[in-house]
Parts: structure tokens; sequence; C-alpha cells
């Protein structure tokens, strides 16, 4: 799945060939599920946008009627000083004008270029803007077809997430399973449906194949506890890997950490 949504973000972000973007578009109408994960991309960058231009929107407000109020916000004059019987008085009169009206422009851009570097949102509110319910692919295992790794699957495909948590630590258990580090990968899948955090970052860190999922997911898991300097250690090595990079550095971005 990791490596679709890799194609995805290619897709998106028109990092694609002619004759790939040509062939991924008939990908695209032959598999439904394919189209779902671009639909859910393009739905988590738009809500985004969103986020940013309303933060932005709500700050500029502020920072303004802050400034009005304190006087601190020049105002162009409608009428200046009765002019003097001097030809220069007019002259005088628009430059002052001009020069007041830049003078706003000028604080209006540093104003804005603050805000822009401001905090925008809470720890929380990134982590509910990202987080996306986990898909969870029957992948090949070492076991026959009735094995207990599909009743797994099958229990978290259908939100049996209390009969699959029992399935996947009885297969930890068994020597013959050969798939562990998926299995801690999906056991903290579903404990971050469950809202269990702490259990769900647990499970993460045992986790060594899928290792920049199992990242991402725990720094969501500390935003959601609200850990934030827990989530920018492991921003820090999301923007080492290629499809991460851009959402880490938005949250970090949204964090305020340059």
């Amino acid at each position: 799945m990791e490596e679709e949504i890799q194609r995805i973000v290619a897709y998106l972000d028109g990092e694609m060939s002619p004759d790939q973007q040509s062939d991924f578009d008939k990908e695209l109408d032959q598999r439904p599920e394919l189209k779902e994960l671009l639909e859910r991309e393009l739905a988590l960058r738009i809500l985004l946008k969103k986020e940013e231009e309303q933060e932005l929107l709500k700050a500029f407000s502020q920072k303004y009627q802050e400034l009005k109020s304190s006087g601190k916000l020049p105002e162009v004059p409608v009428e200046l000083e009765k002019e003097s019987e001097s030809k220069v008085v007019p002259m005088t009169r628009w430059f002052v004008r001009i020069g007041l009206a830049l003078a706003a422009a000028i604080a209006l851009f540093f104003l804005l270029r603050g805000i822009s570097q401001e905090p925008s949102m809470e720890p929380t509110q990134i982590f509910a803007s990202n987080y996306i319910s986990p898909e969870f692919d029957e992948v090949k295992s070492s076991m026959d077809s009735d094995s207990l790794w599909k009743k797994t699957v099958f229990a978290l495909r259908n939100n049996s997430y209390d009969s699959a948590r029992k399935y996947i630590h009885e297969l930890l258990l068994d020597s013959s399973f050969a798939d562990n580090s998926r299995a801690y990968l999906y056991l903290g899948h579903l404990e971050m449906e469950q809202e269990n955090y702490e259990a769900a970052i647990e499970a993460y860190s045992k986790v060594d194949v899928e290792i920049q999922t199992a990242e991402w997911y725990s720094m969501l898991a500390y935003l959601a506890l609200n850990k934030k300097n827990e989530a920018i250690k492991l921003l820090n090595r999301l923007q080492d890997y290629d499809y991460y990079k851009k959402k880490a550095t938005q949250i970090k971005k949204n964090l305020s950490i340059p």
C-alpha cells in the first residue's frame, strides 16, 4: 500500500511522465480501491489548505484590530491642513498621502509575514487533520489459507478489534508465524482506531520492516497525546523519507518549528 501511496503523490505532484500518467489513469478506472486512496489524499490536501487559510485570516483579523485599537496602524488622512498660498503645498500633500499609504502597505506586509510564521494549530488539531484510518491488506503469510492470520485480517476489516487483538497476540506466540513485524504494525493500527495511543506507540516500536509507516503513525499518536517534543523527533526523521517529506514539513510549519 505504501508503494501505491507514493505513486499517488507522484501523480498529484505532476512527477509522472505522460506515459506513466496515462497508465495510471487507466489503472484508476480499473481499481476502485486505488481511486479511493487518491480521493483520500486529495481530501487531506484540501483540508490542510482550508485550515491554513482560515487560521491566517483569523490571525490577521485579530492583529489588525489590535493595531487599530492601539493607534499603531496609520490611517491616510482625508484632508490635510489648509493649503497655503505657496504652490508647493498641493504637491506636498500628495507626497504625504503617498508616503502614509506606502508606510501602511509596508506595515501590512511585515504583519502578514509575521502571522505566517506563528503557530496556527495545536498538536491535537494537527492529528485530527492528518489521521486517516489505515487499511488492512491481506498479505501472504507462511501459514495455510485457513490460518489465524486470515482470521486476524478479516476481524480488522470488520472492526472486530477485540478479536483481532486476541488473534495477533496468539500469532506472536506462534514460532511458525514469520511476519511478526506486520502483526505489530496491525496491532498498532487497531490501537489507534480505539484511541489507545500509548499502546499503539509501543506496538509500532517493535516494527522492523515498514518502519516509515510505523514512525508516521507513532508521530500522530504523540500529537494525539499532545506530546509535541516526541512528535518533533519523529518528524525530523520523516523528513528524510521521500513520501512523508512534504507532510512532515507542513506539520512542522503548523507547529512553528523551523
